[in-house]
């Protein structure tokens, strides 16, 4: 789902936001609103301090959906769940595998990890 430069420019604006906000120590934006422009990846030879994975502790990867007045309409209006979905994309959800990829841009993870663990 990141094909459509709105997707794109959205993964930026979430970087960017992330960097702001001083998520992880790399202030470096991997993203322009129109492309990924380098993925950041852990050394394969890693430390003692993360048993040479390149990772240390663990980090969530997750999706807050937040009831606005609208959402709770198409709720009890019954709305399909396609509809409710792109609902709630347009008031700000950020779903689950996009949460990882920008955790994975920032360095926090892997884009294997988030493949694997996010529904794609």
């Amino acid at each position: 789902g990141i094909n459509s430069s709105s997707s794109r420019r959205k993964i930026h604006e979430l970087e960017q936001a992330a960097a702001h906000a001083g998520i992880d120590s790399n202030a470096h934006v991997n993203t322009t609103p129109q492309r990924i422009t380098s993925l950041w990846r852990a050394s394969d030879a890693g430390c003692e301090a993360c048993s040479h994975t390149g990772y240390e502790g663990v980090i969530a990867i997750a999706e807050v959906l937040a009831m606005s007045p609208n959402l709770q309409k198409a709720v009890l209006n019954h709305e399909s769940a396609p509809a409710m979905h792109n609902l709630a994309l347009k008031e700000g959800f950020v779903p689950m595998a996009l949460d990882g990829l920008i955790k994975a841009l920032r360095g926090q993870t892997t884009t294997a990890e988030v493949l694997r663990t996010s529904p794609i």
